[in-house]
């Protein structure tokens, strides 16, 4: 299994957009009910991770972690880190297409 990992700030630009517009979404704010359901979705989201890496131990293939700031650092080497993961040339050609791209 082949996945990636996005940084948290990463997750909240497009639930963020609907704000932007300057219209509220309500008058009342429940600041312990955005509490509770933020956490449950960062509950949620842990067990995601958790079930996905307990999946990943026991599959067949290897599993290549990489974090994204890893791969916006460094995208060429990144990518060249997960060809050699998987055993395939990473050569001039190969880089220079990842460039581009």
């Amino acid at each position: 299994m082949r996945s990636t990992t996005r940084g948290a700030f990463g997750l909240f630009g497009a639930g963020s957009s609907a704000t932007r517009a300057g219209k509220p979404f309500t008058r009342r704010i429940n600041r312990c009910q955005i509490g509770r359901q933020v956490s449950e979705r960062w509950a949620q989201g842990a067990a995601i991770l958790l079930e996905t890496a307990d999946r990943a131990r026991h599959a067949p293939e290897p599993t290549f972690h990489f974090t994204f700031r890893r791969f916006t650092d460094d995208p060429v080497g990144c990518v060249a880190a997960l060809y050699r993961d998987l055993g395939l040339p990473f050569d001039a050609p190969v880089a220079m297409h990842v460039k581009i791209s």
